[in-house]
């Protein structure tokens, strides 16, 4: 009776841990998705063109879940963090890469990868498993 506890109990940590990186992984990207949309081009945005720097917008949203996800502990080799910018428009709208949903605004899209080891169970040889969370951001036009 007691191993068949003692197994319950690992499960049940074990599971605890992948939902509190899931969870993690959603957070990092919501966060780094907003920080990249805010790399506006200002002199098109003058204008009236919605439109992302994409290597300025990927920078930062990388630099942004990088340092969320080491301030929580997470190391470099349990992690992954993907960013696309989506320049799309009501006149040139484009699909999503992850999603395949079509896009009509700009938006910048996060993907974060996270490793969660299964200390107690030790399932998969002690590899551990991989959990994702994704969030977009985007720029909207103004309403007046």
């Amino acid at each position: 009776m007691l191993p068949v506890l003692v197994l319950a109990f690992a499960f049940v940590a074990d599971g605890g841990g992948v939902l509190l990186r899931r969870s993690l992984a959603f957070a990092v990207a919501d966060v780094a998705a907003l920080a990249g949309v805010q790399e506006l081009d200002l002199e098109r945005l003058i204008q009236g063109d919605r439109w992302i720097i994409p290597d300025a917008a990927t920078t930062r949203a990388t630099e942004v879940a990088e340092a969320a996800l080491w301030e929580n502990g997470i190391g470099s080799s349990d992690r992954v963090v993907r960013v696309r910018v989506i320049n799309a428009s009501q006149v040139a709208p484009r699909k999503h890469p992850v999603t395949g949903r079509t896009l009509r605004d700009p938006t910048v899209s996060v993907e974060v990868k996270l490793r969660v080891p299964l200390n107690l169970t030790n399932a998969n040889g002690g590899a551990g498993v991989w959990v994702t969370g994704q969030a977009d951001a985007s720029v909207l036009p103004r309403r007046d």
